[in-house]
Parts: C-alpha cells; sequence; structure tokens
C-alpha cells in the first residue's frame, strides 16, 4: 500500500502539472475532482474485479453491476471510467466534462460535486486549462492507483488534507474560505470531546475540516467498534466550490454527512419540520472574521436567533456565535474560531457598544466556559492571531470562565506558524481539567469580568515569560503629554493656513471663473479624463511595516491591509511624502475595495494605477478622488467605473498648495486621534495599575 509521504508527494506532483496556466487559489477546482475521480474509478475497478471473482465470469458480473447499481459504491458508465479517460489523446477537456456529468447523472449524491468544473471552459475565446496540461495531470496521476487495496480511506483523506493545506499556501486571502489549519482542528476536536450518537454541525463549513477531524477523535476514541453509536454530520457552505470540496471530502473520509449549498445567515437549511432551527449536540466553526452583513438580517430574522442583540454591520463575529448559540440543544457546546477582538471590543469604551453588550449577555447568563488564545501567523488569511471561544449550554464551572494564552506556545513555520502536538496536548489537558498554569491559564469568577467590563482577552489577565502587556503608568504619563504636544502644534499650522486663506476667499474675483458641466472653476482649470491622469504598472505586493515603506520606481509598494501607512508625514518638510495613492486592482476580479479613503485590492501579482506626474500632483490626487462620487456596486468601485471619471485639475504648483492645505487639517485630525487613543492608553494604564494595586495611592489627597 501507498504511504502517506509517497501518496502527498505524488500527489503535489500532479497538481504542479498545471502551474502557470491558472491561478493557485483555483488549482484545488481542477486537480482535486480529478483526484475524486481517480479514487471512484479505482474503486469501481476493484469491486467488479471482487464480484467476477465471485461469480468466476467477468461477463456475468458486469451483467449484475449494469442491472444492480448498489452492488458498487458508485456506479461510473464506461466513458467515465479512467482507462478510457487515461487514453484519450484530443479533446480532453470535453471528454472529461462530459465524463464528471455522466457520473453526476448516474448518482445524485454526486451532482455538484464531482461535475462543477468545466474542464473545456474558455475565458476571452481561450481556454482556462489546455488540453496538454490535462493530458499531463492524467498521465501523472495514472502512475499509482487508489483503489481499496492500495490506499487505506484514511491515508487518502490525510493526503487530501495535505493537499487543501498548499492549496491553502498559494491563495492568499482566499485560503480563510475553506481551510482551517489541521492542528487547530485537532485541538477543538480534543475540546468538543464527541461521544457515542451526537449530532455535529458546522455552518459555515469551508472544506469540511473541523467536521473531519471530530470524525477522526471518536475514531481515536471508539475505533470501528460497531456496537457504538456514530456520530451525525450536518455542514452548510455558500461558495459552491467549496461545497464541492467538502462533499468529496466527505466521501474520501468515508463520513455519512448531510452537506448543504447556501448562506446560512440569511437561509439556514437545517430546519425542523415547525419551521425552527434544528438543534446540534455538537457546533464548531471557523466563520469568516469581521464579515459585514447589514444589520436587515438581524431585524428581519425569522428564526428566533438573535434575542441577545444586533451584532454591528462591519463585523459578523457575534451574530454567528448567536445563529450557532440557537443551534444548540440543551446540553449542547461549541467551540468557534474568531477574531482576538471578538472578545475584547467595546470594553471600556462609554455608553453602549453592540459586541461588548452581546457578550455582557452571554457571560451574565453563564454560557461562555473558556476562551483560548493562539499564535500569531497561524491563519492562511490572515496575520492576526486568533481565538477559540468555547460555549456550554451544560457548564459544570458554574461563573467562572478559563482562559488559556497559547500565543507563545508555537513553532515556525513555513510560511506560517503552527502548534506542534505538546502544545495541542497541554491546552487540552488543562481544558479537561480546568487547571491553572502560571503564564498559561487562569480561571477568572464572573465578578472579575464584570470588574473588566466583559473583556475576555486571555492576554489582558495572562502575561508570558515573566512579562507585563501593561503599559507603565510613567510610559502611559509621557505618551499622553507627546500626544498633547503634537495636537496643539498641528493646530497652530491650521490656524496658520486657514487665516490667509479665508481672506483670500473673500477677494476671489467670480468673473475669472467659467460654468462647465463640473461646476464653476477658473478659466485656467482644465478638465481630464480619469485614464488620461495615471499610468498602469505591474507589482508585486509587498509587505509593509508600520511607518515604513518599500518603493519599485516611483511608487511605494503596498500590502492591501496596510494600506492606509503607505505615506508619512515629514515633520522636518512640513509635508506629505508618499507617492498616495495607488489604487491597486486584481487582473481577475477587477474590484476596487475602498478602505481608508485608498482604492486598493487584491492578491500578489496585480496591476496598479499610479498618478501621471506630468498632469497631477500625486497627494493632489488623493484627495482628488475622496472629492469623486463614484458609484459603487455593493462595498466594491469597480475600476470600469472608475475610469468613465473626470477631474478637474488646476495647474502643477497649485495643485501642490491645495495638497498641502489639506494634508495639515489630515494630519491634525491624525494628531488629535492619537491624542484621544493615549487618553484611553492612560486609562487603561491607570485602571490596571491601580486595581492591580501595582501602584498605590495612600499619600494622595482627594
Amino acid at each position: 500500500m501507498l504511504d502517506i509521504k509517497t501518496l502527498e508527494s505524488w500527489l503535489w506532483e500532479a497538481a504542479c502539472k498545471i502551474r502557470g496556466e491558472i491561478d493557485a487559489p483555483k488549482y484545488k477546482e481542477y486537480i482535486l475532482p480529478i483526484i475524486f475521480l481517480k479514487r471512484l474509478s479505482d474503486v469501481f475497478d476493484d469491486e467488479f474485479n471482487k464480484l467476477a471473482e465471485a461469480y468466476e465470469d467477468e461477463e456475468e458480473a458486469r451483467q449484475f453491476i449494469e442491472a444492480d447499481h448498489s452492488l458498487v459504491w458508485f456506479y461510473l458508465p464506461e466513458d467515465s471510467r479512467w482507462e478510457k479517460i487515461n487514453s484519450q489523446s484530443s479533446k480532453l477537456g470535453e471528454f472529461l466534462t462530459d465524463a464528471v456529468r455522466a457520473i453526476a447523472r448516474e448518482n445524485p449524491k454526486l451532482q455538484g460535486v464531482i461535475d462543477f468544473i468545466d474542464f473545456n471552459a474558455t475565458t476571452a475565446g481561450r481556454r482556462v486549462i489546455s488540453d496538454d496540461k490535462l493530458k499531463l495531470l492524467i498521465n501523472t496521476l495514472g502512475k499509482h492507483r487508489l483503489g481499496t487495496k492500495d490506499v487505506e480511506p484514511d491515508i487518502l483523506g490525510r493526503a487530501y488534507e495535505y493537499l487543501l493545506r498548499k492549496f491553502a499556501e498559494g491563495s492568499g486571502q482566499s485560503a480563510g474560505e475553506f481551510y482551517t489549519p489541521k492542528e487547530v482542528a485537532i485541538l477543538m476536536a480534543r475540546i468538543l470531546d464527541p461521544k457515542e450518537g451526537e449530532e455535529v454541525y458546522d455552518p459555515c463549513l469551508g472544506s469540511g475540516g473541523l467536521l473531519i477531524k471530530t470524525y477522526l477523535r471518536f475514531r481515536e476514541k471508539f475505533g470501528d467498534d460497531s456496537k457504538i453509536k456514530p456520530l451525525k454530520f450536518y455542514g452548510q457552505e455558500d461558495i459552491h466550490a467549496t461545497f464541492a470540496m467538502a462533499k468529496m471530502n466527505a466521501f474520501i473520509h468515508q463520513m455519512h454527512a448531510e452537506i448543504a449549498l447556501g448562506n446560512t445567515m440569511t437561509r439556514p437549511a437545517f430546519l425542523e419540520k415547525q419551521g425552527a432551527l434544528k438543534k446540534f449536540n455538537i457546533v464548531v466553526a471557523n466563520p469568516m472574521w469581521n464579515q459585514d452583513f447589514p444589520t436587515s438580517i438581524y431585524e428581519t430574522d425569522t428564526y428566533n436567533r438573535f434575542g441577545y442583540g444586533i451584532a454591528p454591520a462591519s463585523t459578523a463575529d457575534w451574530g454567528w456565535i448567536q445563529h450557532m448559540f440557537t443551534s444548540l440543544k440543551d446540553k449542547g457546546r461549541m467551540a468557534v474560531i474568531l477574531d482576538t477582538g471578538s472578545v475584547s471590543r467595546g470594553s471600556g469604551n462609554k455608553g453602549a457598544n453592540k459586541e461588548r453588550d452581546i457578550r455582557k449577555k452571554f457571560i451574565e447568563d453563564d454560557f461562555i466556559e473558556a476562551v483560548i488564545l493562539f499564535p500569531g501567523n497561524c491563519f492562511y488569511n490572515t496575520p492576526a492571531p486568533g481565538v477559540i471561544i468555547i460555549i456550554n449550554r451544560d457548564k459544570k464551572k458554574k461563573d467562572k470562565v478559563l482562559l488559556i494564552n497559547a500565543s507563545k506556545l508555537y513553532k515556525k513555520g513555513r510560511p506560517k506558524n503552527y502548534l506542534p502536538e505538546e502544545t495541542i496536548e497541554k491546552v487540552s489537558t488543562i481544558y479537561s481539567g480546568w487547571k491553572e498554569e502560571e503564564g498559561v491559564s487562569m480561571v477568572l469568577d464572573k465578578d472579575e469580568l464584570v470588574a473588566n467590563d466583559f473583556n475576555l482577552s486571555p492576554s489582558r489577565f495572562i502575561s508570558q515569560n515573566g512579562e507585563d502587556d501593561t503599559l507603565p503608568l510613567n510610559d502611559a504619563v509621557v505618551l499622553v503629554k507627546e500626544a498633547e504636544e503634537e495636537r496643539k502644534e498641528a493646530d497652530e499650522k491650521i490656524n496658520a493656513v486657514l487665516d490667509p486663506l479665508n481672506s483670500e476667499f473673500e477677494n476671489t474675483n467670480q468673473e475669472t471663473y467659467v460654468e462647465t458641466d463640473l461646476g464653476n472653476f477658473p478659466k485656467d482649470w482644465t478638465i481630464e479624463s480619469f485614464e488620461d491622469c495615471v499610468e498602469k504598472k505591474r507589482i508585486k505586493v509587498g509587505k509593509v511595516q508600520k511607518q515604513e515603506f518599500k518603493k519599485m520606481g516611483d511608487f511605494p509598494i503596498v500590502d492591501q491591509g496596510q494600506s492606509n501607512i503607505a505615506g508619512y508625514w515629514d515633520e522636518k518638510e512640513d509635508v506629505y511624502q508618499g507617492e498616495l495613492p495607488v489604487i491597486i486592482f486584481g487582473d481577475h476580479t477587477r474590484a476596487l475595495k475602498f478602505i481608508d479613503f485608498r482604492f486598493v485590492c487584491g492578491a500578489d501579482g496585480t496591476k496598479v494605477i499610479v498618478p501621471n506626474k506630468n498632469k497631477v500632483d500625486p497627494l493632489f490626487f488623493y484627495y482628488a478622488l475622496l472629492n469623486l462620487d463614484i458609484p459603487s456596486r455593493g462595498y466594491n468601485r469597480h475600476y470600469s467605473i472608475l475610469k468613465e471619471q473626470r477631474l478637474v485639475l488646476p495647474s502643477i504648483p497649485e495643485q501642490k498648495k491645495i495638497a498641502h492645505i489639506l494634508s495639515i487639517i489630515s494630519n491634525s485630525i491624525e494628531k488629535s486621534d492619537n491624542f484621544k487613543c493615549s487618553l484611553n492608553e492612560l486609562k487603561k494604564s491607570t485602571l490596571q495599575n491601580l486595581m492591580g494595586a501595582k501602584t498605590r495611592v495612600d499619600g494622595w489627597e482627594i
């Protein structure tokens, strides 16, 4: 039988055969269905041979199978079997597409699963994947069999998971749509500890990894004991390609799972006869972090899911939690992976805060059992750390919450950090034993959480390696003083600019203006098309750290998540330095996301638009974009719309003056925001120092 290492390297070799012709994120949509097809075909041949041996006649076995398709795992029409596909020398894309569609027709369970890709598809008159590349792929996969005697389902399932991880490494932001790191999934399965006959549900399924790790944990505990009542699995996924991967993954692992296609938030698939949500013993999920849903989804909900409050439109984290919580049976338990901000946002703020208020109700009703903090750079769609929030409707430790800080318990990997086996064992043991360990875990009473305004962040309460993340009070005071000085200087600069500007406005000669369809403007100003004002260049998006940025030629290379720091204010020269904005748009999505006043999108290997310096000053260009009323489609401004815009341009020297004035105002706003942040940091530091008795007030008089 094939061992796991041989299988992994062989399958990755096959995937690499189509490298270069299609984008890395798309590899999985072509390679995984073909691997699944190979497994189906080889298993079909094994089952046929077994019947032929039993009947001692191949023709008789063939007739039995043709008459009763239930004799085999999945029935494959003759032209859909690997032997026929492997021998095809022309029109391979068309032949392969017909083959998988024929399999889907014969096996309704596989409809929308194996046949979701058209291997003969074209874009702009050109094949997405050529017959030559498909032939290389087929030839490579033909080197080994994937039948029942060649590879165990568990081993093939592990290799399939390996491929999903490899695809995630090349998928950038889209990786989070289908892949949760396996060690995270293993830890969650150990924590939830599935029991005989339980029903397990994942409402945002991805490729099914969390359900599969729960299944494998169950197998690890009970083996193949036929007397043990098996688990039942349910999942829903909104993206068709990812849904198909999940179904294939479940079939390969020989799991019996009901998997539905659709948006769980707007139309949950698993309902009782009365129309209420179906209830499960275990819910496990890794939803998209900080997903934006309109509040109307919560306000018009007919499933009674959001009784604890309406989540903000900008982040659905506590919307997802409430859906999962409503899907739990009376003694059910759940584990969800989210952004660290989900357990702390809003705490310490004055007045109401939607997330904090929802979190408060969960804590007051005593359903939150534990929070586990992960290291940074573990997840494929973000370098940010995450947390596992464990909610239990049947808590054994009442009015207490276990916090575990595993942020330093990792090993560095390429391209991502990971939790080694000893960390998984340590954290699961701490959870199961409800243990406190210095620098790692702590049990908090409800009263302590109330005193900390319902902040559940483990790093707030647990320091590691003897370090305390509380800002020293003296440093906080200095920080506030510096911020206050900067704010005053910025205000003085505004006054120095606005006073002469006001007098200049009163003396403006309106006779020098002309009326245009864009408004009244000086006669010497010109109207230019957007495309005449920009240049297009191709770059590889780089990584930016805080106020630093790299340059290629004469424009900055910025990471999409760091777009707000593509330039900086030069205090010495009193000007804004940097070629802002860059407008990044993907080769395929063509969508421009409007983030922090900059148009940004996408992945490595994108095109950028930079200002044409012969016509427009870069900083003026930035403010000109802010002044445009650009139609949008959803939350995106597409380049096809943007390029139709027109800009009104003064001379380059006047552009620079206008941009300089606006930059001073923007700088003042930034300094004021910094001052507010510093005050909040002082408040936090003072609170933690006084409440923690690090600073005493014995000699201080009121």
